[in-house]
């Protein structure tokens, strides 16, 4: 966990790790699914990640698709792309 101690170094490892052998994206319950952790940790840890540019998190549906950096869909749109408000 981020917290006194600063960023998980070893979870963040695990992860790339974990999306370096799903050609570079992943469902994030996929993510909880492959570790030990807590749906609460794995969000924790995959949010320390997008803060610092190491991954990038895409809500698809009612789940978030894990990106490693770089490694986004060629097209992605944003809320105001959308036409959202």
């Amino acid at each position: 966990f981020e917290g006194d101690r600063g960023p998980d170094r070893e979870g963040e490892a695990r992860v790339l790790a974990m999306l370096d052998s799903n050609n570079g994206q992943l469902r994030q319950s996929a993510v909880v699914e492959g570790t030990d952790w807590s749906k609460s940790k794995v969000s924790l840890v995959l949010s320390e990640m997008s803060d610092r540019g190491l991954v990038t998190k895409l809500p698809v549906g009612r789940q978030n698709v894990i990106f490693r950096a770089g490694e986004e869909p060629s097209i992605v749109l944003t809320d105001d792309d959308a036409g959202r408000d």
